[in-house]
């Protein structure tokens, strides 16, 4: 996979998705405070997946390794930049991880089908979106409860269905076709004009 999907990107496209959803107070690089996330389980948090939204960790997750209650305060692998104020965050008890995983695959399979190898998209971008769109269809439909207007999973699973149809059939990205890493005139014409009709 050239890219990665993370909870983070998940909570960030649709944060109904996340147990809690929240902004930091303050924060380093392995810890995050939150005084209105106080009096959580401990034995719930430590081991769920916290993903960061928002500034220079954006789209990063880690595990949430210490839990302290009467502050709000989470503990974690050590991130790039410290947490500040400006920092949103989400948490999941339990990760998305295999929705993502399901999700690639059944991507991979359409493009197979349509003669193509998804490692062979040098602009990830969109393929990438395309992922991101069939895990969120895919949790939406494992949530859903009653299938009507009333239940906002079922309308969220059709939306991502339709815009995982829109996005295949539409997509414009450069395919590496000769395998050589890069994308010479040629294939850039060809890439421009791959159509992946249903």
């Amino acid at each position: 996979m050239a890219w990665t999907l993370t909870n983070a990107d998940v909570i960030q496209a649709l944060p109904i998705l996340a147990d809690h959803y929240e902004k930091a107070d303050s924060g380093s690089t392995t810890t995050l405070v939150s005084g209105r996330l106080t009096d959580l389980i401990e034995a719930e948090i430590v081991g769920a997946t916290i993903g960061f939204l928002t500034g220079d960790n954006a789209g990063v997750d880690a595990t949430i390794t210490s839990y302290t209650d009467s502050t709000g305060t989470f503990g974690f692998s050590a991130v790039s930049t410290a947490v500040d104020s400006s920092t949103g965050f989400g948490i999941v008890y339990l990760d998305y991880t295999t929705y993502i995983n399901r999700a690639y695959d059944i991507v991979k399979n359409e493009m197979r089908n349509k003669g193509l190898d998804i490692d062979l998209f040098l602009t990830t971008s969109q393929v990438k979106e395309l992922h991101l769109t069939k895990c969120l269809e895919l949790i939406c439909m494992s949530k859903r409860q009653d299938a009507d207007t009333d239940d906002i999973y079922h309308e969220s699973y059709l939306v991502f269905k339709q815009n995982y149809d829109g996005e295949l059939v539409n997509l414009k990205a450069d395919y590496d076709t000769d395998e050589d890493g890069t994308i010479e005139e040629v294939e850039e014409k060809q890439s421009n004009q791959v159509v992946l009709m249903k």
